[in-house]
């Protein structure tokens, strides 16, 4: 990778308000921020282990200071206890990941972007110095492997697809076309204010959301936790809010998900 810094001419442009502080910089890989679900995984991974140290710690500070036998024996059933939940909790995550079974249907009504976890995961990782915007799509893709497990499809008038007013005139057109093969709309939201005031209006029951990572990240959150949300991140060869792509065979696959179209069938177009 080159580690050199380049900047781009700060052409106008409309900044969304995650970026407004954005100097011309461009990102790594030239805003393609592609990251494997493992670095989230081993941020959570690495956030249990610390609270489990810190609860042993704790266990070990003031059991000295313990004289009632009862009360002993309480902490001594408390602090296993939640050393055994956090455990179990984190090990049918895993599992849930691994074998592609809902052994975590308590998540299924949630927001993987808006539990405790999360949150302390991400900051940990920017303390440790990674890139917030790798983590964080990192994490999209931990949430989006969870949706596909947990949720089941939907009928074609309850799909709601977002994209930014930010993409290429190409990828906007390539999209064009690629949601008529579905006899399929999007529709292009310019922030989160009207993401929301669309989702009302449209009351859908699934949601494929393409924009950047920090944008995403926001959005998922102000979706109702009952609404699956499949979010795909914009490269931005050009820096942010202006000119920026989409994988279209992602959002190919997250259609198909939610259409159950096969992935197997000679058929390219739903019918």
């Amino acid at each position: 990778m080159n580690s050199k810094q380049e900047y781009v001419e700060l052409k106008p442009r409309r900044l969304g308000d995650e970026w407004e502080n954005w100097n011309g910089q461009i990102e790594q890989n030239e805003g393609n921020l592609a990251t494997d679900s493992k670095l989230f995984l081993s941020l959570v991974s690495l956030t249990n282990i610390l609270l489990l140290g810190l609860i042993w710690t704790v266990y070990f500070f003031i059991r000295p200071h313990i004289s009632n036998f009862m009360t002993h024996n309480f902490i001594n059933w408390l602090t296993i206890s939640i050393t055994v939940l956090i455990l179990t909790y984190f090990i049918l995550f895993l599992l849930t990941l691994w074998l592609k079974k809902p052994f975590v249907f308590y998540l299924k009504d949630k927001q993987l972007a808006d539990l405790i976890i999360t949150k302390i995961s991400l900051g940990i990782g920017k303390k440790l110095g990674f890139s917030y915007d790798r983590i964080v799509h990192s994490m999209l893709q931990v949430g989006n492997h969870l949706t596909r497990i947990l949720y089941q499809p939907i009928a074609k008038d309850e799909l709601l697809i977002l994209v930014p007013r930010c993409l290429s005139k190409q990828t906007r057109e390539e999209l064009i076309e690629l949601t008529k093969s579905y006899h399929l709309n999007f529709h292009i939201a310019a922030g989160g204010s009207q993401a929301r005031e669309i989702l009302k209006e449209k009351k859908s029951k699934g949601i494929i959301a393409v924009a950047c990572e920090r944008d995403l990240y926001a959005g998922v959150k102000d979706v109702p936790s009952h609404i699956p949300v499949l979010a795909i991140a914009n490269t931005r060869p050009e820096g942010p809010c202006t000119n920026t792509l989409v994988d279209l065979d992602q959002l190919k696959s997250s259609i198909d998900f939610f259409l159950d179209v096969k992935l197997n069938s000679s058929h390219h177009r739903y019918e």
